[in-house]
């Protein structure tokens, strides 16, 4: 599990053919097809017990002060989290940074930590323990595919590819 960051250079340097990516990315148009596969919100998941756990949604002020289980700094959703707490003047107590989804989950459900993850997250993980709450200003995750764009591919580039959008059923845009 790499983050966005290094899996975009590693496109960017073609050392990889396909990377599934979070957007907005700055590639250019006519190098780099690009194509949605999911569209969701961040959301955050803590324990049942936490404070906050009992409200219907959450104001990012709400997190002010909170310990926080999140992503590293490889990954593009710590870069969204840091641009909108500057945003929202909210500091919170980031004691805890992860490569790891499952990890971060883990790690709020038996302490009083949040993290921040895509919505989908709890349909993969199932601990009793968790409460997901969706905020009232959200942040919006975007996942695309992306590859060099070419005259020809291989058999296997096209059947990766084709494999990838029909799993996530959803085609170009």
């Amino acid at each position: 599990e790499i983050g966005a960051l290094e899996l975009k250079k590693s496109l960017v340097l073609q050392e990889v053919d396909i990377a599934i990516l979070l957007n907005p990315t700055d590639f250019n148009k006519t190098t780099i097809e690009k194509i949605i596969i999911a569209d969701d919100d961040l959301c955050a998941f803590m324990s049942k017990d936490n404070k906050l756990a009992n409200n219907k949604k959450l104001h990012w002020s709400d997190l002010n002060n909170e310990n926080l289980a999140i992503f590293s700094e490889s990954f593009m959703i710590n870069n969204y989290l840091m641009r909108k707490f500057d945003s929202e003047s909210v500091k919170p107590n980031i004691k805890l940074k992860s490569s790891s989804w499952d990890y971060l989950l883990y790690s709020t459900e038996s302490n009083n930590l949040i993290t921040i993850l895509p919505s989908p997250m709890d349909s993969f993980a199932h601990y009793e323990n968790l409460v997901k709450l969706e905020f009232y200003d959200p942040i919006n995750w975007e996942v695309i595919l992306c590859r060099y764009k070419k005259n020809r591919y291989s058999r296997i580039e096209t059947l990766i590819h084709n494999e990838l959008i029909e799993y996530f059923k959803i085609g170009n845009t």
